[in-house]
């Protein structure tokens, strides 16, 4: 029976990181001045989530390894993780590089391009390091190197859509009270539009790399993996989901924003584009929850 206390920490790990590197990278390439300064307070509050469930998620795995609880935690062994394996380095990794990009956000307006840089090269690190701590760490031979790598851009790429997702979610839920706002609205929506399809390729190329890595290496003999098998078919549904919403955002309803400006039906557009990226949010999330709980199951089928 899984610890479902670590799988809800898990899901807060990749949750707030990929969040934060979204909406960090979004800022990157699809953001007037203003917007930034509003998804300033976004970045701080998922920099703090991001720190909270990344050192609950490190006590967690010290404690399960002791047998203990987190209050009475294996100080010694929690070092030795720290120093002597991949998952302790790369944690140490990821707070670094946390730390540092939450000073970055505090410190600064977050307008300006090394700003801007530094925060999306920060958290891109430190989600990319979550990939030591799940099955893209675990092949061996020459699927080790690829494998690892394509859970990184995975990683990455998953957390630059939902952090974009949240983006647009936040500018059409927002009053549009001057014509600027409305207008960085349907640029945000138009820009995203093609890095949203280079993303979807990506996610599909890399995902398909990892599953099969992990399928080639199972034993099909083993008939508790096929609860692995399981939600990985329920991740795909929801993904494919998420593509259905992507198109019609895309082909109907951020088009259909241009026309309301003209007819002066802009509430309904916008109501319409707020459910539909609040649903692709919630599957996005949902497959975040789903893939916390994989990663503590035995790949197979």
């Amino acid at each position: 029976m899984e610890d479902w206390s670590f799988v809800a920490v898990r899901w807060g790990i990749y949750s707030s990181l990929g969040l934060f590197f979204g909406i960090a990278g979004f800022n990157l390439y699809s953001s007037p001045a203003r917007q930034v300064r509003n998804a300033k307070r976004l970045l701080v509050v998922m920099a703090l989530f991001a720190l909270a469930f990344s050192m609950a998620g490190f006590a967690l795995m010290v404690a399960g390894m002791a047998g203990t609880t987190v209050s009475d935690i294996d100080r010694e062994l929690a070092r030795s993780i720290l120093r002597d394996t991949s998952v302790g380095q790369a944690f140490l990794v990821r707070m670094a590089a946390l730390g540092l990009a939450t000073v970055v956000v505090v410190a600064t307006e977050c307008t300006s391009s090394a700003a801007k840089l530094a925060t999306t090269g920060l958290t891109g690190a430190a989600l990319g390091s979550l990939a030591w701590n799940g099955h893209g760490a675990a092949s061996e031979g020459w699927m080790a190197w690829p494998h690892l790598i394509a859970d990184v851009v995975h990683l990455l790429t998953a957390g630059a859509w939902l952090g974009a997702i949240a983006c647009l979610l936040a500018l059409v839920t927002r009053q549009w009270i001057t014509h600027a706002d409305l207008s960085a609205a349907r640029k945000s929506l138009v820009e995203f539009a093609p890095v949203g399809t280079w993303l979807v390729a990506l996610l599909v190329l890399t995902g398909a790399v990892n599953t099969g890595a992990l399928l080639v290496a199972a034993d099909p003999e083993e008939p508790e993996q096929s609860r692995w098998l399981l939600l990985l078919a329920a991740k795909l549904v929801v993904f494919a989901m998420m593509l259905g919403l992507a198109a019609l955002h895309r082909f109907r309803l951020a088009p259909g924003l241009e026309a309301a400006v003209e007819s002066g039906q802009i509430r309904a557009a916008r109501r319409k584009l707020r459910m539909s990226l609040s649903l692709e949010l919630f599957g996005g999330l949902a497959i975040l929850a789903v893939v916390a709980w994989l990663g503590l199951l035995e790949p197979g089928w």
